[in-house]
């Protein structure tokens, strides 16, 4: 195919020659790319060497701490251990019945004739029960009444009832003590069941 240009000759592209400078490589290039490399190779090697020292240095600290790591790992499984046992047993406590209060209470709430001769704690149907186990007597009132007074100041006292779901009167039997007449009763606080 021909070409045909018809710009003028100062708006015509001009071509152009690329050429590399004649480099010869004397003996002072050489001289000086040998020094860099073996300058690098230096480095190189130096770091290397410096790099397995530092590693067995730190191996060295390992192998000291590596038993003081496993004695700190054991004593923090000990420490969660104990912390788990720590909140088992503040979880029991929250929910443990003051004797002390419960006692205090009752004795607060006997009615005057009223006594007890026995309080245990049974287990009946699975179930746990505070047997209180007493006798009355009086001159003036009816016994009956005054065990229905009794019970019914355990139901209405808060601080008592709260830890039981049912009181119950239980037997009731009259006897004669030196010619007085006794009534012997027994009352059955069932426990609210364990959740």
């Amino acid at each position: 195919m021909i070409e045909i240009n018809l710009l003028p000759k100062e708006l015509k592209k001009k071509k152009i020659k690329l050429e590399l400078p004649n480099i010869k490589f004397t003996p002072i290039i050489i001289g000086v790319v040998a020094f860099i490399v073996f300058v690098q190779l230096v480095l190189s090697v130096t770091l290397m060497i410096k790099k397995g020292y530092t590693l067995k240095r730190l191996e060295a600290k390992w192998t000291v701490f590596e038993p003081k790591s496993k004695e700190l790992l054991a004593m923090n499984e000990q420490l969660e251990s104990l912390t788990r046992k720590v909140k088992n047993i503040d979880s029991l406590v929250a929910k443990r019945l003051s004797w002390t209060k419960k006692l205090n209470d009752l004795s607060d709430l006997m009615t005057p004739g009223v006594w007890l001769n026995s309080l245990s704690i049974d287990e009946v149907g699975g179930r746990k029960i505070l047997s209180l186990k007493g006798s009355v007597s009086s001159s003036g009132m009816d016994e009956a009444a005054l065990i229905g007074k009794f019970m019914k100041n355990l139901k209405e006292n808060k601080s008592f009832f709260k830890d039981f779901s049912e009181i119950a009167l239980g037997t009731i039997q009259k006897t004669e003590v030196k010619n007085k007449e006794v009534m012997n009763f027994s009352i059955s606080c069932y426990f609210k069941s364990a959740e």
